[in-house]
């Protein structure tokens, strides 16, 4: 045959292809006249695409009919298809028709290859069955497959004329909000009448008119609330409606006021022993002191009305009047409103609260109202010449309720609804989603007249993108850890693959190092583009509602002008590395007889310069790259900066400002921590990806022209190639999820860590090692043998400190947690006698008792575990008061003990405690306990559809009594020995029936006291008035001044919220358990707040019966029998006059407790419910209980040191170090106190115990470790928080239905929001319970898993990820969804670790290949990257 020459290397891959394509034409075409009757055509094609067309089609030349193959569409036939053929000189050959292709490509990513098929010599005919086909290969040509620049340019204006349009529309919509909202300041606005709920029937709108009328005359200023509202039938109807609120609330506030008088001539006291007996500060009358107390009331109450003016006026053109409001507010600020008008305002407040119902979860609506009011008010007031004249204030309720009405009609917030009839005459708005008390409150910031929808939840796949927009300065500061953790990997040496060695040092990079610059900059610029594209378009959508509005979040024209210039700087950034990573200049790839050196002529040619390396071309070469990622830093650091406030201060004299230290203390940890995850990536993590990838593994090369051999050269598409490739991808896709995750077990580990350092530092940690109390005081025969424990029960508790330990010692024995030997060895440590414990008033003077001795509790309480814990924690936790816990404070124990002569009772802060209830067990009955031997008891129970659904009545072998004794045998003997009797004896007799009522009610108690029920936590909650009844100085105080009240009412009540007493939902055996707690302890201030509703049974319905015809004689029946009241909240006590209970105080509603639309669109029952007893709360603080807790009374004694963390004590003015004004009474010093739990149900089974484990880590390290962050949320824990707070700041929780699942964080957010702090304290200790079995504990895990999705949906969370800046951005992420995310990504990994290793097997690596290649993932199980993973 002819054979075509190669010309030289001077001839271009291209030019050669021409020629042979001539050549080929011209010969076939002889060799086609020929041989007409063998050759059926000639195929001459450029590209090598299709192997297999020479077969098929209109091309099929090489042969005819089915039975012949021409090789196949991925490969080139050799011999099959080949047709012989005649030559000239006589003798035969052949011919190999798909041959012809004379140019090889390949397409690789971006690019795209050609070479010519034949580089040296090519045989077009052979004359033996084995010529070759093919010569020598050169290497490809490749060029980057890049748009033409008319393309780019035509496309590129096309995208920023939209993107103008856009920001125009954008632009004349702002003009538009802002000349209907903003021109306007809120005093100008006039009040609209809503319009009533679908379904109601409007009449005449009716007035009802009633004078605030305090006790104190001092107070009485003639000042009226009217009532306006369309949905009264009279003025009669309006007048009770009003008086209820209106009095109810006037009571509380009174209260507050009389105690806030207490707590002022406490301060003087305090400040008078100080300055020894100044008169000055003691020279100040009974008047002055009211008027003074009515100012920190009113400053108190109002602050919340405060806090908006002050945002508005910084946030509105006009806000000169408003900026005046807030100066009214300041410390030390000129006071020009009299005592009764600023008592008329609290009370025109609290009112407003009271007649909102669930709009009080809408404080800044609230607000809105109130400024409207009080404008209005203060119009109608300008003709009177003096300041002390009556003024009326007018409260429409429709209005003030606007939002409830649009929650009835459609509170589903992913549906859109017909609002029409919502706004008569107006045509803007026809379709909205569901409202929820985020909308209504937001409506008030941005000063609208009506409601609206302000902000569109995401649903389905776009939580997952609010999931990574949100937390997307985490992803992109893990994602930046990786890159330095690969950079540093490249160059480790790590296993037995040539990619991560001869890169170059750290500061010389070569090849892979150097590539990663440029790659890891190309990535991080397209996944920024798409991020800063979602935000503009997708957030912009979200918010488009309030657009231009001012409101804290709603997107503006400067906000939207930075994430475009973002993004612009993103893409510009994407296209310049693009070009970099498409050119030869600044990509090359290693020489293969350089893969083992990176010296001498081996060095990369990008910064060698004479065989040597030069630091001027490495910036040259790195120009771009480090441009880009200069600017990325710069950008990044300006658009998640901090900023002041998140939200709304919480206080108008909020003055928020770095702090420094606590800054840096943060930035610190984070460093830290973030340096130990690119450690583990670098030396863990990737080294489990050695050796593994598509080249070397699977022999398929993507980035460059090198050949490779594997079992995906040839065919892509077979049983070992494909699983090859996804194995590969499942291992890096393995990797990058640990990525994300590796931080989560570094940020658990140094929590840890630092919890127990934090806890030696305050040494509370080891609390069951032995304890040795030594309570002996000083003798005048050894006096300086003088106990460390009477050190410190007398500098916390003074002279009377023996009156506290009885009290200890009297509650754990009454529970049973000791018996009378073990508390007799124990009130003989303090020098005194058994009888002490019960006699009525025993006598605790010196004289009477001994010196006492040292107590080791181990050995006295070996039998007695709860007793030994609680001892022991008591005792190590008073040195932390001991030493001075804050800045400023200054105990002394002659005027702040509790039990010292000159103690004040104003300086205990009134503490209101809320335990919300729907229909746990209260106290469990004596057929539950005497229940669950049988067989047919272990076996699931039918439910009221015939079911077998509901739980197990026992274990089928033992008695539930039989039971908990198994659990507790001591803490049962003990009970049995208090009542005299055999223990064994005792329980024959209880399941015989034969036991008395009291034994009967004796058991039940102690087993309620040992499971989670109500009782246990009533009982706990009533510990603290009953340490503060012990007091010397409260039973003086009450004694002389409140003889009539309980002591001690005005310091402490228990409000027990119980949604469904009474009602068809409820059950009898709970309500009769209420009814004898509230018998029980009708001596302390323990009070029952109850929803009354249409299902209230009949003694429910005669209560309020009852308490409408004593307080509105002869209208109770036209109340009830009428409709008028249908819903209403009800505070009840326990009267001895009629044996009963009976309502004190009675708040209609118009809406139910859980408003909505839907059964799934309902608001939440316990934040719904909190609210219920929030309304009647008269202490300057409040704790929220959960229904399974429980107390000591050793804590409960601590308490009142803890609750003035809030408001410190006052200090002498020589003393001051702060300003003028340290010892103002308005000005707060945190919002919420978290503190510790004792899980008491990890006695109570194996998943008890682990789940206790679990729950006291968090409770109390985990808080620990936040509360440093300075970023620790509430999450439902037995936290105190300030009582004005929740009541003019949106509640103790949020109850908007899908949004607010968890409802107790949103509390934190709040909080956190307002730029306002919320502690955790070491020092104090209540008791929790758990789950104890496998269900309730997922059924809990769920709850709050899906509470995570919807914090990922609700606006506060985009808040405050927004704002908070970089690294308390990443401290957030581990108070909000860090842990449910990582569990998500747990799970995920141990699936891809399953698949990777099946896909192993199918593709033929072994676990040899792997350690071969010195892959992580060829280590044994124990040490294995999926087990770490997992």
């Amino acid at each position: 045959g002819q054979i075509v020459e190669d010309a030289g290397n001077q001839h271009h891959p291209l030019a050669q292809q021409q020629m042979m394509l001539r050549y080929a034409f011209t010969e076939y075409s002889k060799l086609e006249n020929e041989n007409k009757d063998k050759l059926h055509g000639i195929l001459l094609d450029e590209w090598m695409d299709d192997w297999d067309r020479g077969a098929r089609g209109p091309f099929a030349i090489a042969g005819r009919g089915p039975e012949i193959q021409c090789g196949s569409r991925f490969t080139q036939e050799k011999l099959e298809c080949r047709r012989p053929v005649s030559m000239q000189d006589g003798r035969e050959a052949y011919v190999y028709p798909e041959a012809l292709g004379l140019a090889a490509s390949m397409s690789k990513a971006f690019y795209h290859c050609a070479r010519p098929r034949f580089s040296k010599a090519v045989k077009l005919l052979g004359d033996e069955t084995t010529s070759a086909l093919e010569g020598d290969a050169e290497a490809m040509v490749c060029a980057t497959t890049n748009p033409a620049w008319t393309w780019v340019i035509f496309f590129s204006a096309l995208l920023l004329l939209a993107m103008a349009i856009h920001l125009f529309r954008a632009f004349m919509r702002m003009r538009q909000v802002v000349n209907r909202t903003q021109t306007r300041e809120p005093s100008q606005v006039q009040p609209l009448q809503a319009a009533a709920p679908p379904g109601t029937p409007l009449g005449e709108p009716q007035d009802a008119k009633m004078v605030i009328a305090p006790a104190r005359t001092t107070l009485q200023g003639g000042h009226s609330i009217v009532l306006r509202s369309r949905r009264f039938s009279d003025e009669h109807v309006a007048e009770w409606w009003l008086d209820c609120h209106c009095h109810t609330q006037m009571s509380i506030l009174e209260k507050q006021l009389a105690a806030e008088v207490l707590a002022l001539q406490a301060a003087r006291a305090r400040m008078a022993q100080v300055s020894h007996g100044n008169p000055e500060l003691s020279n100040v009358s009974e008047e002055g002191e009211l008027v003074e107390a009515t100012r920190t009331l009113h400053c108190r109450t109002l602050e919340g009305y405060a806090a908006w003016c002050k945002y508005l006026a910084c946030n509105s053109p006009n806000g000169g009047s408003l900026l005046e409001i807030v100066n009214s507010f300041m410390p030390g600020a000129q006071q020009t409103k009299q005592a009764p008008q600023l008592f008329a305002e609290c009370v025109l407040q609290r009112t407003l609260e009271s007649l909102a119902e669930h709009v009080m979860h809408a404080p800044e609506r609230l607000a809105y109202i109130l400024h409207q009011v009080l404008q209005a008010a203060e119009d109608g007031h300008m003709t009177t010449p003096t300041m002390i004249a009556q003024r009326t204030y007018a409260v429409d309720l429709e209005l003030l309720q606007d939002g409830l009405q649009r929650m009835m009609a459609n509170s589903n917030p992913y549906r859109l609804k017909d609002v029409s009839f919502d706004y008569p005459g107006q045509s803007e708005t026809k379709f909205e989603r569901g409202l929820n008390f985020d909308d209504i409150n937001e409506s008030g910031i941005q000063g609208r007249d009506r409601v609206k929808k302000t902000f569109a939840e995401s649903m389905s796949i776009w939580v997952v993108v609010d999931l990574v927009l949100q937390y997307r300065v985490l992803f992109s500061i893990k994602y930046g850890c990786f890159i330095l953790a690969f950079y540093f990997y490249l160059g480790s040496s790590t296993g037995n693959d040539s990619t991560t060695r001869y890169n170059g040092s750290f500061f010389e990079p070569q090849y892979a190092r150097l590539d990663l610059w440029f790659y890891g900059g190309l990535a991080d610029a397209v996944i920024w583009s798409i991020l800063e594209l979602l935000i503009v378009t997708y957030w912009t959508w979200q918010r488009w509602p309030s657009w231009g509005t001012g409101s804290p979040g709603a997107p503006n024209l400067c906000w939207v002008l930075q994430h475009v210039a973002a993004l612009l700087l993103s893409l510009l950034g994407c296209a310049s590395l693009i070009f970099c990573c498409s050119n030869e200049t600044y990509i090359v790839e290693r020489k293969a007889s350089c893969a083992e050196m990176s010296w001498g002529e081996c060095i990369d040619p990008r910064v060698q310069h004479d065989d040597q390396y030069s630091f001027q071309m490495l910036l040259s070469v790195l120009a771009v790259p480090l441009a880009y990622w200069l600017h990325r830093f710069v950008t990044f650091s300006f658009l998640h900066r901090r900023r002041w406030p998140v939200f709304i201060h919480g206080s108008p004299w909020t003055r928020q400002r770095a702090n420094w230290s606590k800054e840096g203390r943060v930035a610190v940890m984070w460093i830290f921590m973030l340096i130990c995850c690119v450690c583990f990536e670098a030396y863990i993590l990737l080294p489990a990806t050695a050796g593994l990838n598509w080249k070397r593994s699977c022999g398929l090369e993507l980035l460059s022209s090198s050949n490779t051999t594997g079992v995906c050269t040839n065919d892509v598409l077979n049983s070992t190639c494909m699983p090859c490739l996804l194995s590969i991808v499942c291992v890096w896709l393995l990797v990058f999820i640990c990525m994300f995750l590796d931080v989560y077990f570094v940020f658990y580990i140094c929590t840890a860590i630092v919890g127990f350092g934090m806890g030696i530092h305050r040494e509370l940690n080891n609390m069951k090692f032995k304890l040795t109390v030594d309570l002996r005081p000083p003798s005048s025969t050894f006096e300086t043998e003088i106990g460390r424990h009477y050190e410190l029960f007398m500098h916390l508790f003074g002279g009377g400190w023996r009156r506290v330990w009885l009290s200890i010692v009297k509650d754990l024995y009454q529970e049973s947690l000791m018996g009378k030997r073990e508390a007799k060895g124990l009130l003989e440590a303090a020098g005194l006698q058994l009888g002490d414990l019960i006699a009525n008033d025993p006598v605790l003077d010196e004289p009477h008792i001994t010196r006492g001795g040292e107590l080791d509790v181990a050995a006295q309480l070996g039998n007695c575990k709860v007793a030994a814990e609680r001892i022991t924690f008591f005792f190590r936790s008073l040195t932390s008061f001991k030493r001075k816990r804050h800045e400023g404070d200054d105990f002394r124990p002659t005027v702040d003990a509790m039990t010292a002569e000159q103690f004040h009772v104003g300086s205990i802060t009134p503490l209101t405690m809320i335990i919300p209830v729907y229909n746990e067990t209260v106290v469990p009955t004596a057929g539950f306990l005497k229940d669950g031997g049988r067989l047919s008891d272990a076996r699931n129970q039918r439910d009221n559809l015939g079911e077998r659904m509901a739980p197990p009545r026992g274990d089928g072998a033992n008695t539930n009594l039989a039971f908990l004794i198994s659990q507790f045998q001591q803490e049962w003997v003990f009970m049995a020995e208090r009542q005299g009797s055999n223990p064994s004896d005792l329980y024959k007799s209880f399941i015989a029936g034969h036991a008395s009522p009291e034994q009967e009610q004796s058991i039940r108690m102690w087993a309620a006291l040992r499971t989670q029920s109500v009782a246990k936590t009533v009982l706990g909650a009533l510990k603290y008035p009953a340490a503060l009844a012990a007091l010397p100085a409260m039973q003086q105080h009450y004694s002389r001044y409140h003889a009539s009240k309980r002591v001690p009412e005005m310091h402490a009540e228990v409000l027990l919220a119980h949604q469904t007493f009474g009602s068809s939902q409820g059950s009898d055996e709970n309500d009769v358990a209420v009814r004898m707690l509230l018998k029980e302890h009708s001596h302390l201030p323990f009070y029952l707040v109850i929803d009354f509703r249409p299902e209230s049974g009949l003694q429910v319905r005669q209560m309020v019966q009852r308490f409408l015809n004593h307080k509105f004689p002869g209208k109770a029946s036209a109340f009830l029998d009428t409709g008028m009241l249908k819903y209403a909240r009800c505070k009840c006590f326990w009267d001895p006059a009629t044996d009963d209970v009976q309502i004190m105080e009675l708040l209609p509603r118009i809406f139910q407790l859980r408003v909505g639309s839907e059964d799934a669109f309902l608001a939440q029952g316990k934040a719904s419910n909190q609210l219920n007893a929030l309304l009647f709360a008269s202490g300057h603080c409040v704790q929220a209980l959960d229904s399974n807790m429980g107390a000591f009374i050793g804590e409960c004694f601590k308490v009142p040191y803890i609750l003035r963390d809030f408001l410190p004590p006052p200090r002498h003015e020589t003393e001051q170090s702060e300003s003028q004004h340290s010892n103002c009474r308005s000005r707060v010093r945190c919002r919420f106190i978290g503190f510790r739990e004792f899980i008491f149900t990890g006695r109570h089974g194996t998943v008890g115990k682990h789940h206790a484990g679990a729950e006291w880590t968090f409770g109390t390290i985990y808080q620990r470790f936040l509360s440093a962050l300075a970023i620790r949320m509430h999450y439902g824990h037995p936290d105190f928080l300030d009582a004005f707070w929740a009541r003019n700041r949106g509640g103790m929780s949020k109850c908007s239905p899908m949004v607010n699942l968890s409802e107790d964080i949103f509390a934190g957010y709040n909080v956190t929001m307002r730029g306002e702090r919320s502690p955790h304290v070491d020092s104090l200790e209540y008791e929790k319970g758990r789950e104890t079995t496998f269900n309730a504990a997922s059924g809990f895990f769920a709850k709050v898993a899906g509470g995570s999705v919807s914090l990922i949906r609700s606006r506060d969370n985009r808040l405050l990820c927004e704002n908070l800046g970089i690294f308390h951005n990443l401290s957030f992420y581990f108070a909000s969804i860090c842990f449910y995310f990582s569990n998500l990504l747990v799970d995920l990994t141990v699936y891809l670790y399953v698949v990777v290793f099946i896909c192993f097997t199918l593709a033929s690596i072994s676990l040899g290949y792997l350690k071969e290649m010195g892959s992580m993932l060829g280590t044994e199980w124990v040490l294995s990257m999926g087990v770490v993973s997992m």
